[in-house]
């Protein structure tokens, strides 16, 4: 049986839109994935994850990811889609707080 080699789905729209930017902004730099990869002494198959939005990088890792990229990570993450949910769970915690405090 040969194994499944299938792409996993992008984790949500806002990680696989800074995968697009990340992307974008190496091949403007005319760099490879091994490249970007080397420069972050990471293993080349991590960073391709983290371009096809399958993998959220954590903040210190984008960090990194734009001095690689020669960018700063506020242009990697201005205007990112933010999910839904999230702004619906902030909501919901912000307003139990706000009863909290008024007892």
């Amino acid at each position: 049986m040969k194994p499944d080699v299938r792409q996993k789905p992008a984790l949500d729209p806002t990680v696989e839109e800074l995968g697009r930017r990340l992307k974008s902004r190496r091949e403007k730099l005319k760099l490879s994935q091994e490249q970007v990869a080397e420069r972050l002494d990471m293993h080349a198959s991590n960073y391709a994850r983290i371009e096809r939005g399958q993998q959220s990088p954590r903040v210190q890792i984008l960090m990194l990811i734009a001095v690689a990229l020669e960018t700063s990570p506020g242009a990697l993450l201005d205007g990112l889609p933010v999910p839904a949910l999230e702004v619906e769970e902030v909501q919901v915690v912000t307003r139990v707080r706000r009863r909290q405090t008024r007892r």
